[in-house]
């Protein structure tokens, strides 16, 4: 079914924020990188640089994907190989 612009980026943004294993990795690189002393204002750059990264990477991916071609050939092609080698990994 289609779905609006907004509902879709919001379900994406839902999706991201509660994922736990996001929420652990940053965790993990804040607290063995950054000292608990630090300044607020470096606190806040590494927060500004990965809300900065991450957007960019969904947006980029999201309009890759939005191309039908570029969608078909992930989903047939890639797909037959991508999701049997992801699953035997996990």
């Amino acid at each position: 079914r289609p779905i609006s612009h907004y509902q879709a980026f919001k379900e994406g943004l839902l999706v991201d924020i509660l994922n736990p294993l996001a929420l652990v990795f940053f965790l993990a690189i804040f607290s063995s990188s950054i000292p608990p002393n630090s300044d607020y204002h470096l606190k806040f750059f590494y927060w500004a640089e990965i809300v900065v990264i991450g957007s960019l990477w969904f947006i980029g991916v999201s309009l890759v994907l939005a191309n039908p071609m570029v969608r078909e050939v992930f989903q047939v092609t890639l797909g037959r190989i991508v999701n049997p080698l992801i699953s035997c990994i996990l």
